[in-house]
């Protein structure tokens, strides 16, 4: 990445004869290289995946915070920055490795109406500038709008990020079951009949949400999120 922009595949990538076919996308050492000398920051994601020590460390994570983490390296040439302002739909401990990195943060938002991605220039915060040097760590709140800059040395850090499940989901799994004893789930052509069977079905659904339990819904949609993972072949908690 490079000021917010990805590099295009082909200026750090090569093609392969395999098995008597050609196979793009294998990464080059060189042009990686001379890519990071011309202000590229090159990203490993999902740490995790392939790092064993990095899986047992998120496992332990995940296990006391009952939310899925992901683990993402940033490396950084001097006075480069790889993303523009932006805020991230999770939570991030950012652990700096290597050199320092200055940050601009500006913000949470009001409410849970905002996205992930860059940040409207109307919705920031009056900036605040913090420089995390190697051995620091910094939480950001999910939803903070930031941006990072190396200092005159490169910068290594590793970004811990915790998502948590988002209320909707869980909301919309809970609707599903209890519309799913109605019947089939199809409306009626007959308007009128269609009208009450949606009656019907909200009838049921305010009727049984006002019993709910919601601290086994909330400890449910944790374990749920955690046990997603494993389709990655990672196994989250103990």
């Amino acid at each position: 990445m490079r000021d917010g922009k990805q590099v295009s595949p082909k200026e750090f990538t090569q093609t392969r004869r395999v098995a008597f076919a050609e196979q793009s996308l294998y990464a080059d050492t060189g042009l990686v290289v001379k890519q990071f000398h011309e202000g590229s920051t090159i990203i490993l994601k999902s740490l995790e995946e392939w790092h064993p020590p990095v899986r047992n460390m998120i496992n332990e994570l995940a296990a006391l915070t009952g939310t899925q983490v992901k683990a993402d390296v940033f490396f950084t040439p001097p006075h480069a920055k790889a993303l523009v302002v932006h805020r991230d739909e999770f939570h991030i401990f950012a652990v700096q490795l290597h050199g320092a990195k200055d940050w601009v943060l500006q913000g949470v938002p009001e409410g849970d109406s905002w996205h992930g991605g860059p940040a409207p220039a109307d919705t920031l915060h009056e900036p605040e500038e913090v420089t995390i040097k190697s051995g620091n760590v910094m939480f950001l709140e999910a939803g903070t709008a930031h941006s990072a800059k190396s200092q005159d040395t490169s910068s290594m850090h590793i970004a811990f990020e915790f998502r948590s499940f988002r209320i909707t989901d869980r909301l919309d799994q809970v609707i599903r079951e209890i519309t799913a004893a109605e019947g089939a789930g199809f409306v009626s052509l007959d308007t009128d009949v269609a009208a009450r069977q949606i009656r019907s079905a909200l009838s049921r659904i305010s009727g049984e949400t006002a019993t709910l339990d919601t601290s086994t819904l909330a400890r449910d949609a944790a374990q749920k999120l955690i046990a997603d993972s494993t389709r990655h072949g990672v196994t989250f908690g103990k």
